[in-house]
């Protein structure tokens, strides 16, 4: 399984697949609870994300 991190605005903040259908959401300093979504669902919303800042440039 392929694992990988992804800066969601700290650079204390990971992202990491913990099964093949859900995606662990943490802290590298421990200042929130660990959380799972499916990553589906987390992929969505990073999309989501990208479409919004692009409306920002246009």
């Amino acid at each position: 399984m392929r694992h990988s991190l992804h800066t969601l605005g700290s650079p204390s903040e990971i992202v990491r697949r913990s099964e093949p259908e859900r995606v662990e959401i943490g802290d590298l300093y421990g200042q929130f609870e660990k959380c799972t979504m499916d990553a589906a669902e987390f992929l969505g919303a990073l999309e989501g994300v990208v479409r919004f800042l692009k409306q920002l440039r246009s």
